[in-house]
């Protein structure tokens, strides 16, 4: 889509009654998935809108925000007591590429029912397909990919996320090496600046 069109969109009224739809319908999933997945999606999808609706960012909010909703929903369709069954770094990982397909599967499953197109599902499932990534493994990703990419990183140095790592990381320093990490891979100035500040002050309370 022309950049011209784009931005021009993002200066629009962002259609917030069609994603707290999106959101209200994917909430039980969230509700039954990782702890902490449900204050993790709520944050990144109100920064979300908060951006199509003021940031000069040449953005889609049809493919940003519903990619934001949906990338973590297919934990929900696994238990949490069957979770700790999967230690070892090798479990973990073919526990998340399963999660990642169920996810995958249900976006136009999801997203059919609110009339997005063909096109449109195809876009939101490449951004969740790499957003969870450290590193993403493309060049010149777009800006829709960059910033859910970034979000996810950035929204670690919030309160609900630092609860979640206090549980996962008893040990200080591991819980400094983690936000060291992604602080490192933060791609956008915006919110490397932003999660530079809050390290700041997280790393004066260790």
């Amino acid at each position: 889509m022309d950049e011209k069109i784009l931005k021009s969109m993002n200066h629009m009224k962002v259609d917030t009654e069609l994603f707290d739809k999106i959101f209200m319908k994917v909430k039980p999933l969230l509700r039954s998935g990782r702890p902490g997945d449900y204050a993790h999606i709520k944050s990144v999808y109100r920064t979300l809108v908060r951006l199509c609706e003021k940031e000069d960012y040449p953005i889609n909010p049809r493919i940003l925000v519903p990619a934001g909703i949906l990338h973590d929903c297919g934990f929900g369709f696994l238990k949490k007591e069957h979770m700790y069954y999967f230690t070892g770094q090798k479990k973990v990982t073919a526990m998340k590429e399963v999660i990642g397909g169920l996810t995958l599967a249900y976006i136009p499953v999801c997203l059919q029912e609110f009339q997005f197109s063909d096109q449109e599902i195809e876009g939101i499932k490449y951004i969740v397909t790499y957003s969870d990534e450290s590193v993403l493994p493309m060049e010149n990703p777009s800006l829709e990919l960059q910033i859910l990419h970034d979000l996810n990183l950035y929204d670690r140095f919030l309160p609900h996320r630092l609860k979640t790592l206090n549980t996962l990381y008893s040990d200080p320093v591991k819980r400094k090496a983690v936000l060291e990490d992604s602080l490192r891979y933060i791609i956008l100035s915006t919110f490397k600046k932003k999660a530079e500040k809050l390290m700041k002050k997280i790393t004066e309370k260790f």
